[in-house]
């Protein structure tokens, strides 16, 4: 995990900023996001101060929040982020969205095959990948 993880840190501030401004400008609804190391561990108890918050302002909360992962969602970068989203009582609560996007998961071996294939038929060479990987070689030779 990466930052502090202190729970004095003044970036923990930011949530209340957030919770002023939904509770002075009061739409119908919102979406927060924040990094989920902040349902975790003493920062847990900040968020639920928050959701208190907002249930109190009149506020319907989804509690069960998610971590979502810009990568399922169309964006070329791994990212998760909590989302935290809510609206007004009078309102139905939004669902979460399913992912756009399903990788597979490859294997880097398997990705390395697949590159030297197609370097192999652009150049018109055959090659094959060394069975050992060495730093002193090159990792892909060619073949007759």
């Amino acid at each position: 995990m990466m930052g502090k993880r202190d729970v004095d840190d003044p970036r923990n501030s930011l949530i209340f900023h957030f919770q002023r401004l939904v509770l002075e400008l009061k739409p119908k609804f919102f979406v927060m996001e924040n990094v989920p190391g902040i349902a975790s561990g003493e920062h847990k108890e900040l968020l639920n101060i928050l959701i208190s918050s907002f249930l109190e302002a009149g506020y319907k909360v989804e509690e069960n929040y998610q971590v979502l992962n810009a990568v399922n969602y169309g964006v070329p970068q791994a990212r998760k982020r909590l989302f935290l989203i809510g609206c007004k009582k009078d309102y139905e609560l939004p669902k979460y969205p399913q992912p756009t996007t399903i990788l597979p998961k490859i294997k880097f071996l398997n990705a390395i095959k697949k590159l030297i294939y197609l370097l192999s038929r652009q150049f018109g060479m055959r090659l094959e990948i060394c069975r050992k990987w060495k730093t002193t070689a090159s990792c892909w030779t060619e073949i007759g």
